[in-house]
């Protein structure tokens, strides 16, 4: 009786339909993009002091809203991980456009309207916590337009 309570609860344990699927740290997000979508800047992935790679780019849409777009990123985990447009990489003048979303994939941020991505040109994956940059990108507004 006692092997069949145990081999039952193995079982329920074991069970696929019990264990949560889970995709943490990994996304495959795009940008609602139309016809009228403009892509205002551009810039590559260098690493700061862990390896960091993509691309990502401002745009705007149809509605004016502005995103921020990340294609092919990655970078290490870490905590506390913050997504800052700065007018330089040391994060003492920036915008926060919020937590880093995944450390792989494509993914946007929605940028209020009032960033001025001509000033805060500098995107930086800065870890809060430890105040340390993981990467960052120029953002090349020349490219872009």
């Amino acid at each position: 009786m006692k092997n069949l309570f145990l081999l039952l609860l193995l079982v329920a344990i074991l069970s696929p339909a019990c264990k949560k699927k889970t995709t943490a740290g990994f996304a495959n997000e795009a940008v609602p993009m139309t016809e009228s979508t403009v892509i205002k800047a551009n810039g590559h992935f260098v690493s700061g002091d862990h390896p960091t790679s993509g691309k990502v780019s401002i745009q705007t849409g149809e509605d004016g809203k502005k995103y921020l777009s990340f294609v092919n990123f990655q970078t290490e985990n870490g905590p506390d991980l913050r997504v800052y447009l700065s007018s330089n990489t040391s994060a003492a003048d920036f915008v926060e456009a919020g937590k880093l979303k995944a450390i792989s994939g494509n993914f946007f941020y929605e940028l209020r309207s009032s960033v001025d991505y001509n000033a805060k040109n500098h995107l930086l994956i800065w870890c809060k916590k430890f105040d340390v940059l993981f990467g960052y990108a120029i953002l090349d507004t020349k490219e872009g337009e």
